[in-house]
């Protein structure tokens, strides 16, 4: 059995269109499925196509169903940055800051940020 990441890969490359794999994911995982995790993994595969403004949604989704996961937010953080939204990228830095996660990369992004 393939993991959620080679199944979601090998979507990526049939079908292009995040929204399709997404439907098709979630039809074959079953009830059982994270669909955080779903949207977080879509979202890499996004971010490795520089597709950033879509990146930015997934991610977005994936937070609202698993708020507590910082690794989701720190990749939408570098995703605002690379849509120019360096504000919501600060406030999304500063936000991962307050759950005392520590992060060398974090500190110079805000600092790159607030400089």
């Amino acid at each position: 059995m393939k993991s959620m990441k080679e199944m979601v890969i090998q979507l990526m490359k049939i079908h292009g269109s995040a929204a399709e794999v997404f439907d098709r994911v979630m039809t074959l995982t079953g009830p059982k499925r994270d669909e955080a995790q779903i949207y977080y993994i879509i979202g890499e595969s996004l971010y490795e196509k520089g597709c950033y403004k879509t990146l930015v949604f997934y991610l977005v989704k994936a937070l609202e169903l698993r708020p507590e996961r910082q690794f989701y937010r720190l990749l939408l953080g570098m995703a605002y940055e690379l849509t120019g939204e360096k504000e919501k990228a600060l406030e999304t830095y500063v936000c991962i800051v307050k759950t005392k996660y520590e992060s060398r990369f974090i500190t110079d992004r805000l600092a790159a940020l607030e400089g």
